[in-house]
């Protein structure tokens, strides 16, 4: 792996959605501290689905640079 560095606009967009994803997950979707069953379901499928998100968005980061189309051979 690389440095990181801001320039490259996907890892600007990555780190927007960590940084927005992460204390809105703890945030909204405390459900460690639910006492109605019904609640902590809901929290605890909005905060699996906040994970998921987050896992997701992390993996363009895996994403080799520079991405450029393979020359077709002939051309």
């Amino acid at each position: 792996m690389g440095r990181f560095s801001l320039k490259d606009p996907r890892r600007i967009g990555v780190a927007a959605i960590v940084l927005f994803l992460v204390p809105v997950t703890l945030i909204m979707h405390p459900f460690w501290a639910d006492r109605n069953l019904a609640q902590h379901q809901s929290d605890l499928i909005n905060f699996t689905k906040n994970i998921g998100l987050l896992g997701s968005s992390l993996m363009f980061l895996g994403v080799p640079r520079p991405l450029k189309p393979e020359k077709k051979a002939g051309k």
